[in-house]
């Protein structure tokens, strides 16, 4: 089965200019490529054996999801410096 975490992530107390933290952007950047690789594991997941996960293995993609839904934050801050137009076509 797939295996996912539920815990969430805190970022330790760093600070960039030590270099031992990400900058907010980079940060940001990197927990949404995380999620879309992890996206496409729980969607393959879920179409091939739907019928062989017990309920631990669905209340992990439940919680998965939620922080699917969380990271629209992110997404909105990366977004934020896109033109209308840009936006229109990264959509597409």
């Amino acid at each position: 089965g797939i295996l996912v975490s539920t815990s969430a992530v805190f970022p330790a107390n760093a600070d960039v200019s030590d270099g031992n933290a990400l900058p907010e952007g980079a940060a940001q950047f990197g927990r949404v490529l995380r999620t879309k690789e992890d996206l496409a594991l729980i969607a393959k997941r879920v179409s091939t054996s739907a019928t062989d996960m017990d309920k631990k293995e669905w209340d992990g993609v439940s919680q998965f999801l939620r922080r699917v839904y969380a990271l629209s934050e992110d997404m909105k801050s990366m977004s934020s410096g896109f033109s209308e137009a840009d936006k229109k076509t990264r959509a597409a």
